[in-house]
């Protein structure tokens, strides 16, 4: 007792001299070293950057060294060399640079005095770290865990190596292919001042030129008011320089050439060029302060060649001030050109919608990548999963030894650079995409000795003393798990990552059906039911397994919390397959109803009877061919969807067969030779299950197809419909508009298509009342990012698989042709659910549907059985008690950089996960006590709130730039927002310092020591 007081006092004098001491701000202003320009000229802020993909043509260790030099010619370890090199010699020199994934490598190789060195720049402001970020990750179909976890990884290196006064004030995202809301929401809680971006849709692009309008205040959160705005620039070349002044080793454009004695003197022409661009440029913007990039893809790997002729544009430009002119051109960077506009105190338009779909000319929009690679995305997203239990599991356990944190981190990176925009997205070539799923893979089996230790240290060493190994069984979604097929009995081990009791539907493929299954814990035998594999699932190349069934139980599962069962074969068989003729899926909620040939053609909530006629099937687009000369040539590709023709092939049942049970009905549908799927309705669920299979997709005929899921409905959707940004908020789209400007709309299919990463519905829009008075919603939950849309009223269709045999000319140079381990077509399995009720009370069902979708329980196997350690963990659980049913836990890690001998830290998020008005109940504000929840596994003693990214205190988020809109309304909205920011803040207890109140789409950040 007397070591705990003394830690405890310990402790508490840390943080208080912490505390204090990092209150005076020894970082001064972060734009102290910024030339703001000359007033009353047109001040040109010329910002010199590469951008460096972390994977694309070439992989992420081909890019760093400049290996395949056959794909492409592109080195990033020689672009920091000569970069330093450079800005060590000139002061004056200014660079940007992004993507942490690279510069920790480098950094890892650098000697001490470089090191040094690169430091003192990064304080100086002449290398200036933007967005902080692994990579530069995709908008449209990441998750937001994702996006939080690579961006915190990012900037906790910089801020770990380079200290507090590193941390990055603007996002730079300019070349992803469209932009969500929720990125723009999250940089704004990261903290950053401002947002730029490369690429917009053409149409948006040509009238924000003509209205001046290509800077502006992005209102990128419905819920958070100022903490979820962030000012949004849009460049004004896409992030290349101004044609004719390219200066790299990859281009084209001749150098400035000075010497009057020499006949290709052409110092004249570039001035011209240079300042009638510059003219031009200053007719987009409202100041006098414009934006260059100097840069582009991964250049600056000969930085002298670079700095040598923009040292000349810059003394031969601002000569001409005497003769004069009015430009002033320097070195820049985009934090200072940001606070340039900032000192303007001027006013701006106010967006509030996003940027999706983009188009960069007429019958080209990128909608194509929203699904490309459906198999890659399922995989980025399960590993999340995975990632999330690992770090809670080693959390839980105390891991805090060097092989854990390295394996954990391994992952993390890895995780990192899948979001990449040409990662996750599917726009890689196919060794790139081979590459990143061995990059998963290798990080996902280094952990497992993770979850091993860990399970380890719950049960008194029982796995080390016995030398028993665990197994996970990463394809049970083909019905295959080898490691267990020779066991005679075995226990399963199941964890639940979610915060809240759920109920879990195991499915455990097994060769006979003569199998048993004890709860580990009561010790009684569960009801079980058999399920056959079908022989669609059994051909797959990929599946080796004898498996003939899928074993099926009912888990409910505690939060945070493990679950025993033991599984023993039997001689007798305990589950029997009743195949049935009747053609009606019931259970307590639902009640789907088919036509004489298997074809759904209704579907009922019993609970709010309500109905629909609803029509499921499958379509094919045929994919547009093209020479991609023309925009009326542009064919269909990785990144753009472009169907033959306005409507796709249906395709109708052609066999089906149906299954009853105790614990589930189903019935197994058969379209074609590639396409079946089995729609499964479990007893006590509210959704029902979509099983589907495609693949491999037909193309002997040379066509090119896409495949969608269709559902039609009589829901009166009036040509709207919903779809999620990035898991998080929900967004209303209507067809053929865009909000921010009037669209010519040149494909009515692709250019209504959005992207899917959780979800998608229409309902009954306000106006047309069923015969119930009940307003009706149709909801289609994925397991994995998507595109969709809603062609017609009361219709979805979900793209789920793309097979072309054209490229669409955008620089990946490969038709998106996945051919599988046979070479014959990849074959991909997934999962919908579908969610039918009113719209009062839809919210609630797809929220935490969502999130139980996308945090699975781990299943890990085990011989051993019948022990008392075992019966131990199977009762083991993290928490006393739920948390409530509007709050997620987001993230719960150990936070080893702050640990020390006399504590322990963990972070956690904790995310309030309904938007405002969107249910009666949970879309209240909610508290928690965060010592509370935790008493059962830590004594924690002391809490500290943080922003988003964990890199600094929650309290500098009020450093962030002011910025005031056009609207003389929002601006009073927005000083009322601030006086009641401070009312919220009095809520969360002055008594308990444990105690926080969240409201409704926030995520708070804590870290949280414990002795």
């Amino acid at each position: 007792m007397t070591s705990i007081r003394f830690k405890l006092f310990i402790f508490l004098i840390l943080v208080t001299f912490s505390n204090s001491a990092q209150n005076v701000n020894e970082c001064g202003s972060p734009f102290k070293n910024c030339n703001l320009g000359k007033p009353g000229m047109i001040n040109v802020h010329i910002v010199p950057h590469t951008h460096d993909d972390a994977g694309w043509l070439k992989t992420v260790d081909q890019y760093y060294y400049g290996a395949n030099t056959g794909q492409q010619l592109a080195s990033v370890q020689y672009v920091l060399d000569t970069v330093i090199n450079e800005l060590e010699k000139d002061p004056t020199k200014r660079f940007v640079y992004v993507e942490m994934a690279f510069m920790s490598r480098w950094w890892k190789e650098q000697d001490e005095k470089m090191k040094q060195l690169v430091r003192v720049l990064v304080n100086e402001g002449r290398l200036e770290f933007v967005i902080g970020a692994w990579v530069m990750e995709d908008e449209a179909t990441p998750y937001y865990n994702d996006m939080i976890d690579q961006q915190t990884l990012g900037l906790n290196f910089i801020l770990k190596e380079f200290g507090k006064c590193a941390r990055p004030r603007t996002a730079w995202q300019i070349d992803p292919f469209g932009h969500s809301r929720e990125q723009g929401s999250l940089f704004a809680q990261f903290g950053f001042d401002s947002l730029f971006l490369g690429r917009i849709d053409y149409q948006d692009s040509d009238y924000r030129t003509e209205t001046k309008s290509r800077e502006m205040i992005w209102q990128s959160s419905a819920n958070l008011g100022e903490a979820g705005r962030i000012f949004t620039g849009i460049l004004p070349n896409g992030y290349n320089p101004p044609p004719g002044f390219c200066f790299d080793i990859y281009c084209d454009d001749d150098p400035i050439m000075d010497d009057e004695d020499l006949d290709d003197y052409n110092v004249d022409e570039k001035i011209k060029k240079f300042l009638d661009y510059t003219h031009k440029q200053a007719t987009w913007y409202k100041t006098k302060n414009l934006i260059m990039t100097m840069g582009s893809d991964f250049q600056y790997s000969n930085a002298h060649m670079w700095y040598k002729n923009l040292d000349k544009l810059i003394h031969y430009i601002n000569k001409q001030q005497e003769n004069g002119s009015d430009v002033n051109i320097f070195y820049s960077t985009p934090a200072c050109y940001m606070y340039s506009l900032n000192k303007e105190n001027v006013t701006w338009p106010l967006k509030y919608d996003d940027f999706f779909p983009y188009a960069h000319r007429p019958h080209a929009f990128w909608t194509g990548y929203f699904t490309s690679r459906s198999a890659l995305k399922d995989y980025v997203r399960k590993t999340n999963n995975y990632l999330q239990i690992v770090r809670q599991l080693a959390t839980f356990a105390g891991l805090s030894d060097d092989e854990t944190k390295n394996s954990i981190n391994l992952l993390e990176k890895e995780m990192g650079i899948l979001q990449h925009h040409d990662a996750v997205s599917g726009t890689e070539r196919q060794h790139v995409a081979n590459d990143y799923s061995k990059r998963l893979a290798r990080g996902i089996n280094k952990c497992l000795n993770v979850i091993y230790k860990a399970f380890d240290h719950l049960t008194s060493k029982l796995f080390s003393l016995n030398n028993e190994p665990i197994f996970m069984c990463p394809l049970m979604n083909i019905s295959q798990c080898i490691e267990i097929e020779g066991f005679e009995r075995f226990s399963l081990i199941m964890y639940n990552p979610l915060p809240r009791e759920v109920t879990t539907w195991v499915r455990l493929p097994v060769i006979d059906s003569n199998y048993i299954v004890y709860d580990f814990e009561s010790e009684d035998k569960v009801q079980t039911q058999i399920s056959e594999v079908y022989n669609e699932t059994k051909l797959i190349p990929e599946r080796n397994s004898k498996a003939n069934y899928d074993l099926v139980w009912k888990s409910v599962q505690r939060p945070l919390g493990i679950k025993l069962y033991s599984v023993q074969k039997t001689s007798r068989k305990e589950s029997i397959i009743q195949k049935s003729e009747n053609l009606n899926l019931n259970n307590e909620h639902l009640e789907l109803n088919f036509d004489q040939n298997g074809n759904l053609i209704n579907i009922k909530n019993k609970h709010s009877s309500v109905s629909t006629p609803l029509k499921q099937f499958y379509c094919i687009y045929e994919s547009m061919p093209g020479n991609n000369s023309e925009s009326k040539f542009q064919a269909s590709g990785a990144y753009v969807f472009r169907p033959m023709k306005n409507s796709c092939m249906p395709l109708e049942v052609r066999e089906y067969r149906v299954q009853n049970g105790p614990l589930f009905d189903e019935i197994h549908q058969v379209y074609n030779e590639w396409i079946s799927q089995t729609i499964r309705l479990y007893k006590g669920e509210k959704n029902a299950e979509f099983e589907w299979q495609v693949g491999p997709i037909d193309v002997d005929d040379k066509i090119g197809k896409e495949i969608v899921i269709k559902f039609d409905s009589d829901l009166k959707s009036n040509s709207l419909f919903y779809t999620d940004s990035n898991g998080r908020e929900i967004l209303k789209r209507k067809r053929d508009y865009r909000p921010t400007w009037i669209l010519n709309q040149t494909e009515s299919i692709a250019g209504n298509y959005y992207p899917i990463n959780t979800r998608i519905f229409v309902r009954d829009e306000p106006g047309r009342i069923n015969r119930n008075n009940a307003l009706r919603q149709l909801t289609l939950v994925t397991d994995r990012s998507h595109g969709g849309s809603s062609i017609n009223d009361g219709s979805i269709e979900v793209m789920l698989h793309r097979r072309m045999l054209n490229d669409d000319a955008l620089g990946v140079s490969e038709p998106l042709n996945e051919k599988g381990s046979d070479g014959k077509g990849l074959i991909i399995k997934g999962n919908i659910k579908v969610l039918f009720d009113t719209v009062e009370n839809s919210a609630a069902l797809h929220r935490e549907l969502s999130h139980q979708v996308n945090n699975k329980p781990l299943l890990i196997f085990t011989r051993l059985d019948k022990n008392e350690e075992l019966k131990k963990l199977s009762s083991w659980t993290a928490v006393k008690e739920n948390l409530p049913l509007n709050l997620h836990l987001l993230t719960l890690m150990k936070d080893y950089d702050q640990e020390s001998e006399i504590t322990n830290s963990f972070l956690v998020r904790l995310e309030h996960f309904y938007e405002k008005e969107e249910d009666k109940e949970l879309s209240q504000p909610v508290s928690v006590d965060l010592r509370e929840y935790f008493s059962k596994s830590f004594n924690i003693v002391g809490v500290e709130e943080l922003a988003l990214g964990a890199n600094m205190k929650v309290e500098e988020l009020n450093e962030r730039l002011k910025w005031y809109s056009d609207s003389e309304l929002d601006n009073l909205i927005l000083k009322h927002e601030n006086n009641e920011k401070n009312k919220i803040k009095r809520q969360d207890s002055n008594d308990n310092p444990f105690l926080f109140t969240l409201y409704p789409m926030q995520i708070r950040t804590f870290r949280l020591w414990y002795l």
